[in-house]
């Protein structure tokens, strides 16, 4: 930029030499006009080029200048996209962790610690999904699980057994008493709805609708069977094996 602006400044001092000596020369001799009017059409050229350079080269900074202006807002639009994506995942954490311990609280009644019901995500892959792990993790029991080959088993809230059969009638009474959820079969074989294993028991003891804890999860009370009468605190698990 320097060499063009130093070009620009001789090329002007040259012009105006010449036409200051011009002046001069012509009135002592006129058929010196055509060699000065030459060189000086030289001149001018040399300064029109001059004046290019120093344009073309101030064009040049400019747009450099323009390109690091860019670059600095698209750097601190990045900034602050990440700096807000970071505060919404902590926002979504925070949330995420208030509601899992929210899920983890408990009511007492007739010496079982019942849940709180929590609506599915979906009517789909119920599995899933984090409201489905989140709500299952509630559950602090840790110990042995029943299984087919058992029968029976001594879980969290007393004895367990299983048994299979058609669940559409058991379903549709939970939807018409307004608990949201469907019908679906766990990887494991296990029948639920929403988010809860499907589980029988004596209504007077553990009444339908409450959530409580299984060896195999949360489960909630959608049924019962002829043997609540004998077994009060038994529990039936609906089952698919």
């Amino acid at each position: 930029m320097k060499n063009y602006k130093q070009k620009f400044l001789v090329a002007v001092l040259t012009v105006m030499t010449m036409v200051g000596v011009a002046d001069a020369s012509i009135a002592k001799n006129p058929a010196y006009a055509q060699s000065v009017d030459t060189k000086a059409l030289a001149s001018s050229q040399k300064l029109l080029k001059a004046v290019d350079d120093v344009h073309k080269v101030e064009t040049v900074e400019e747009k450099e200048a323009a390109a690091k202006e860019a670059m600095a807002k698209l750097k601190a639009a990045r900034e602050a996209a990440a700096k807000k994506a970071a505060e919404e995942a902590k926002a979504a954490k925070a949330k995420a962790k208030a509601l899992a311990a929210s899920y983890k609280k408990t009511y007492r009644r007739n010496g079982t610690s019942f849940y709180k019901f929590v609506a599915p995500e979906t009517s789909g892959n119920v599995e899933g999904t984090s409201t489905y792990k989140a709500v299952q993790r509630a559950a602090s029991y840790r110990g042995g699980r029943l299984t087919r080959s058992a029968g029976t088993k001594v879980g969290p809230n007393g004895k367990e057994t299983y048994y299979n059969l058609n669940m559409g009638r058991v379903v549709s009474v939970m939807k018409a008493k307004g608990y949201k959820g469907s019908y679906w079969v766990r990887s494991d074989g296990v029948k639920m709805f929403g988010n809860y294993i499907i589980l029988a028991s004596n209504h007077n003891v553990r009444p339908r609708g409450t959530i409580y804890e299984t060896s195999l999860g949360l489960g909630i009370v959608c049924d019962t069977g002829s043997f609540a009468a004998g077994n009060p605190r038994m529990t039936d698990i609906a089952v698919a094996w």
